[in-house]
């Protein structure tokens, strides 16, 4: 008898999708980006406000048609053609799509929208069903706590979010967010009178040297502001802290020397420059910090690992770095022992949002003790040599 005939396995590679009426992935990327070209182009002379709304209107309808493909398999299709904003607003529409997916795109490519209510194409491009709750603060959040992002959404909407930032920390944000608040009639103007001013190009060391400053220090100021809130801090409590802590010293501030202050009796520390008292740094209570005066730490022997150990036997908490603090800054994490002083950071342990380790989960890393003032801890100092897994020992 002969035999049934297999079933054909699944095809490895997807055929071309068929967005419904004929449109494919590609169509619906020329439409939005050839629609992005003739609103930065200008519509013609006598057009109406309604013929601009006809070409927002139809780029939605076009990017809606996104909503049964899959956001990955978008994402690919531009990694290869290369980003534009419309393509990164489009993702928005997509399969499976987050607003994060699209933060990640739009400050990995550092578009930045166009300042006027109603005025830029992709954040108009949108889906709202993705914008969050209008609330400054939630905008930083969302945004991943970068200008960019924080820009996008709010040229999302036309009126201004609510504001539930400290008016110190609004003062301090970078001037194209200041503007684009400004024109929203969310802050007084006199806020961002610096906005359109035509400043002279650096011609001295000395003048570069500062200008490269004050650009670190307008994005520091937005990462403190989102640090505030992910940490648990108020205005009044960096105030009070800075009033009555005694200022102890701290090592990685890149712009200038910088001081510590540190909250009682929570323990959490402050972090300014000591030239212009900009915060720099807020920290969680589990934080450490070195001064930069102290001596090297006693190293110990690492015996061999036993080959049945007791649970938890070659685990250890271990300090990483912290990436974008501004200054150095240290956290406790779970490692195990791999061999002698080589540890791996154990995975299922919790990293807080805001945080940024420079060793990520499951990555190996070279040991050794080190002081934090009075403190000495085991702390990750290197990546691990490649082929440490053949040392013998």
């Amino acid at each position: 008898m002969a035999e049934t005939p297999a079933k054909l396995p699944p095809p490895a590679c997807p055929a071309l999708a068929d967005l419904g009426e004929g449109f494919s992935p590609f169509d619906v990327w020329q439409g939005l980006n050839s629609a992005a070209r003739v609103w930065e182009a200008g519509l013609p002379p006598g057009s109406t406000d309604d013929a601009a709304e006809r070409v927002v209107a139809g780029a939605v309808l076009i990017a809606q048609r996104l909503e049964t493909f899959p956001v990955a398999r978008w994402k690919a299709l531009n990694d290869g053609a290369g980003w534009t904003p419309a393509a990164c607003a489009a993702l928005s529409w997509c399969q499976g799509a987050a607003l994060g997916d699209v933060m990640a795109v739009w400050n990995g490519a550092g578009f930045m929208p166009k300042p006027e209510p109603g005025a830029d194409f992709s954040a108009r491009l949108l889906n709202p069903a993705l914008l969050p709750e209008a609330a400054l603060s939630g905008y930083i959040e969302q945004a991943q706590r970068l200008v960019c992002g924080v820009a996008l959404l709010l040229a999302a909407r036309d009126a201004a979010p609510a504001i539930d930032l400290a008016e110190a920390h609004l003062r301090q944000f970078p001037q194209p967010l200041l503007h684009m608040l400004t024109v929203r009639g969310a802050v007084p103007a006199a806020w961002a009178t610096q906005t359109n001013t035509q400043k002279p190009a650096p011609e001295s060391d000395a003048d570069k040297e500062a200008a490269a400053r004050a650009a670190w220090l307008a994005e520091r100021r937005i990462l403190v502001a989102a640090a505030m809130m992910a940490r648990g801090w108020t205005q009044a409590e960096i105030e009070e802290t800075l009033q009555d802590a005694e200022s102890l010293p701290v090592t990685g501030f890149a712009h200038g020397a910088a001081s510590r202050h540190v909250q009682m009796p929570q323990g959490r520390s402050v972090v300014i420059a000591s030239e212009d008292r900009t915060v720099l740094h807020v920290g969680r209570s589990e934080y450490r910090y070195r001064s930069g005066t102290e001596a090297p730490a006693e190293q110990p022997e690492f015996g061999p690992i036993p080959r049945s150990p007791q649970p938890g036997e070659d685990m250890m908490t271990v300090y990483v770095r912290l990436r974008n603090e501004a200054v150095e800054v240290w956290r406790p994490a779970l490692m195990r022992r791999m061999h002698k002083n080589i540890f791996c950071v154990l995975p299922h342990q919790p990293i807080p949002k805001d945080e940024h380790w420079e060793f990520p989960i499951a990555t190996y890393a070279e040991c050794e003790m080190l002081l934090f003032g009075e403190e000495t801890h085991l702390a990750a100092m290197r990546h691990a040599p490649t082929g440490w897994r053949y040392w013998g020992g």
